[in-house]
């Protein structure tokens, strides 16, 4: 049986006899890599040439022009005209697009060749027209390769010469700071920092807050009570944004130049300077807000507080934030842990931390107990009038390793914690209980047999009786 074969020609060539030939769905893409004047004169030309090039072109429908001002070819990740595009191409909207080179569609090899092999498998044609190539030609993807890699390189050579650059002036203590809101100051002339006198005022709250002994919670929650607000306006404070105020030697009015470094070019990646490469400081760069001596304390308090929560040893007072007024402060005789608080019978007391693993056998003190002997201890304290000195605190400087500075913090924590005790005094004598009486007056509560001793922020110890031993079993009888 002989074969017949019949050949059906291509849609083009059918439509090129019958006349009926499908225009052409072409778009263009543009692209600068700064918004400098020159740039912007090059993006409006490039936009011109390439709106009279789709229009003029009778075999052509403009299919759109997708334009990214002011982004680096290296990565796409903000090209939000490149992936309109990809996308547009995808849904098969697309069937050619214009680009001036090769290395405005991107500077990156792997990103140009991906781009391209995803285009074509969209059916998708890419010409660029200084090079004089199209994407679907067999030599192309080579040719790319090697272009496309030339001009990554130049890309990476003008990083490098941008950031030694930068290295210069930073050398010379030039500097702009790129900022959209910054606690304290406003943007003056050449970028430079001026305080803004209302903005100055919060920040030295928040130091002077620190400094008093609150903790970070603590000092969030006075600001939001006080009304006061953030650089950007917003009511709410955050632990974190506290802890980056206290550490940020703007303050002071010196700047750290370098903090951070790109590790990777290609893709934008950031990492924390922490040796890798050179940093620059700069003193009195500014006017501050807070002198250096208050930034140092800072500094060395924050450095102290972490390293006691990390159960290292240091001077000074212990400050955390405590949920119950008597939560690390009474120490257990015989042992020498702390009393914690349990619910017994609708009523609360204090046991030793201990007692269900370690099988402290210390008696269990009931919180009203605590309570009267504190109140007690405060009366007497406020009638006797102790005198209370302040220690003297170690003037810093920028070349004091961290050990000097916690232990400055140290000095300044114990003398803020006994100012607290002075203004106890010196007010009207308490009345009755109140939570902040033990939170923020009495460092520790001992115990013997026969007493207690209210030990108070400042060295001032205070004896109160205990109840006798028969009133103490009759009331571990009626608690266990």
């Amino acid at each position: 049986m002989q074969k017949m074969i019949t050949i059906i020609p291509s849609k083009t060539e059918t439509a090129k006899y019958e006349g009926k030939k499908r225009k052409k769905r072409v778009a263009a893409y543009l692209r600068v890599s700064s918004s400098s004047t020159e740039q912007e004169d090059s993006l409006d030309n490039m936009y011109k040439h390439f709106s009279n090039l789709l229009r003029d072109n009778p075999e052509w429908i403009n299919a759109g022009i997708y334009i990214d001002d002011g982004i680096s070819g290296l990565s796409t990740n903000k090209r939000d005209g490149f992936k309109a595009m990809m996308a547009a191409a995808k849904a098969h909207k697309i069937d050619m697009i214009l680009v001036k080179s090769i290395s405005r569609f991107a500077r990156n090899t792997v990103t140009t060749l991906e781009s391209i092999r995803l285009l074509n498998s969209y059916g998708t044609t890419v010409l660029f027209q200084k090079e004089n190539l199209i994407s679907t030609d067999p030599q192309t993807e080579f040719i790319l390769s090697i272009m496309a890699s030339m001009a990554q390189q130049e890309s990476l050579s003008i990083s490098q010469n941008t950031t030694l650059g930068f290295q210069y002036k930073m050398a010379r203590g030039e500097h702009t700071l790129a900022y959209g809101s910054f606690l304290g100051y406003d943007r003056g002339p050449n970028g430079r920092l001026m305080v803004n006198p209302e903005q100055a005022e919060t920040v030295r709250r928040i130091f002077e807050l620190f400094l008093s002994g609150l903790t970070l919670t603590e000092v969030t929650k006075k600001l939001e009570e006080e009304g006061r607000k953030t650089g950007t306006g917003n009511p709410g404070w955050s632990k974190t944004g506290i802890r980056r105020i206290l550490l940020n030697e703007k303050y002071c009015g010196d700047a750290l130049l370098q903090k951070t470094y790109t590790r990777d070019v290609i893709n934008k990646k950031r990492s924390k300077n922490e040796g890798q490469r050179k940093s620059y400081y700069i003193e009195g760069d500014h006017e501050p807000i807070i002198d250096r001596q208050t930034w140092y304390l800072a500094r060395g308090e924050l450095k102290r507080r972490c390293n006691q929560y990390f159960g290292e040893s240091e001077p000074g007072t212990t400050v955390r934030a405590k949920k119950n007024d008597f939560t690390s402060k009474v120490v257990c005789p015989k042992c020498g842990a702390y009393l914690t608080r349990i619910n017994t019978r609708k009523t609360y007391s204090w046991r030793c931390g201990n007692r269900v693993f370690h099988k402290c056998d210390f008696e269990i003190i009931k919180e009203e107990e605590l309570m009267d002997t504190v109140l007690k201890a405060a009366q007497e304290l406020w009638d006797k009038k102790p005198e209370i000195k302040m220690k003297e605190v170690p003037i810093l400087s920028q070349d004091d390793p961290d050990e000097r500075m916690i232990e400055a913090a140290a000095v300044n924590n114990e003398n803020a914690f006994a100012k607290r005790t002075m203004k106890l005094i010196n007010g009207s004598r308490p009345q009755q209980y109140y939570p902040d009486l033990v939170r923020y007056h009495i460092d520790r509560v001992d115990i013997s047999d026969n007493e207690y001793i209210i030990r108070f922020y400042g060295g001032q110890g205070i004896r109160v009786a205990r109840q006798t031993k028969k009133g103490r079993r009759k009331n571990i009888r009626l608690q266990t």
